[in-house]
């Protein structure tokens, strides 16, 4: 153990903690969130693919049943509509309906908000390696979690 380890450990906690409380000020919840920011992402990173709930799954990480059970709730609310695909019936495509997504919109403006004030504060340069730092802990955490083998090409920002 370095002696770097314990307060790197704190820290991260502490983050990742703080993190967490904001959570209950939003309308969805933490899954909720995930699931539309991946698919609002996927809407602007390859506009009309959809994705599937298995896609979902293995990108935030979340069981595919809690996946369900949020896009149910989502579903219930207007947020993401389900659709079978006319090739395969067994396939079910996922869709994010912006129109209807205020309550992510608003959880993200304040995320953004979060990052706009941390760039200002520590500047474009150190965010960019804050990026590359926290892209590099969460490969290593992979690793250490779920094995080499297992934890390619299934994170969260992987498109």
């Amino acid at each position: 153990m370095n002696a770097i380890d314990e307060p790197l450990l704190y820290a991260w906690l502490r983050m990742s903690t703080t993190l967490e409380d904001i959570q209950p000020y939003t309308r969805l919840t933490r899954n909720e969130s995930l699931i539309c920011h991946v698919l609002f992402r996927q809407e602007k990173t390859h506009p009309g693919v959809p994705l599937t709930p298995t896609d979902i799954s293995r990108r935030t990480k979340i069981r595919k049943s809690q996946v369900n059970r949020s896009l149910n709730q989502l579903e219930r609310r207007g947020i993401i509509t389900r659709e079978h695909s006319t090739a395969d019936r067994r396939k079910v495509y996922v869709h994010f309906m912006t129109e209807n997504a205020s309550a992510f919109f608003e959880m993200y403006a304040k995320s953004i908000e979060m990052t706009d004030r941390f760039v200002s504060a520590v500047g474009a340069d150190e965010a960019e390696r804050l990026i590359a730092v926290m892209d590099k802990v969460t490969e290593i955490a992979e690793s250490v979690y779920l094995g080499e083998d297992e934890q390619r090409g299934t994170g969260y920002l992987q498109v």
